[in-house]
């Protein structure tokens, strides 16, 4: 194997990719964004963690996966910069875009300043936008409840929450829904957590050691929140 196998190998790769783009051009992107843990090294060479913003990319239909982009802040701007500068790096066109779908955030759907209405003025033409309204769901619940008993666990209902994992579990009724088939090794434990506490409301019945599991301390940043335990 000579030196330069593995980037003739990358090159063919690219190219490959690139074909395949002209043939199936992007026409549906649907974007998401968390803040992860990154593993950089500085000047001196010593490596450290450091948590960045990242957007994963995800080519509709077909539920081809992109790739993934790591922002230097969460302005529309800069995530939007992002984006395009990575997708014209892989040869990836976006001229022929009609949808894009995000979640329900202003930075997103913003009329004069969001993501989805920058990527317009981009391409100089409309989308359809494809909004997810979980976060209208849950956020203005969340702000009622923090207005009322505050941002910290010491408000009233909050206090109570912090020691609810130690209560006993009291007879409930079930709650028919639909639980989807999933690899449980893929999810975190807080994510299998809530997956084991579905299933006990779907059977109606919660098993002994899951009634005495401790799910973990209660916190603003994490995806348990104080309002979503109410």
């Amino acid at each position: 194997m000579d030196k330069n196998k593995i980037r003739r190998e990358i090159q063919n790769v690219r190219a490959e990719l690139c074909r395949k783009s002209d043939e199936f051009p992007l026409q549906g992107v649907y974007l998401d964004g968390r803040k992860d843990d990154t593993l950089v090294v500085d000047l001196a060479h010593s490596k450290s963690r450091v948590k960045k913003s990242k957007s994963s990319l995800i080519q509709e239909p077909g539920s081809v996966y992109i790739g993934h982009v790591t922002l230097t802040s969460g302005s529309s701007e800069d995530i939007v910069t992002s984006i395009i500068s990575y997708l014209s790096g892989r040869g990836i066109s976006i001229k022929k875009l009609v949808v894009i779908r995000c979640n329900g955030t202003a930075d997103n759907t913003g009329w004069k300043n969001g993501l989805i209405r920058r990527i317009e003025i981009h391409l100089w033409k409309s989308l359809q936008w494809v909004v997810c309204l979980l976060y209208f769901n849950e956020l203005p619940f969340r702000y009622l409840f923090q207005y009322l008993d505050g941002k910290s666990l010491r408000g009233s209902i909050g206090e109570k929450l912090s020691g609810c994992g130690k209560h006993p579990v009291i007879g409930f009724k079930s709650t028919d829904c639909q639980i989807p088939t999933i690899d449980r090794s893929i999810l975190r434990k807080d994510q299998q957590y809530l997956l084991y506490i579905s299933m006990e409301i779907k059977s109606g019945n919660c098993k002994e050691d899951l009634a005495v599991r401790d799910p973990g301390p209660l916190s603003q940043q994490q995806q348990i929140e104080p309002s979503d335990c109410t």
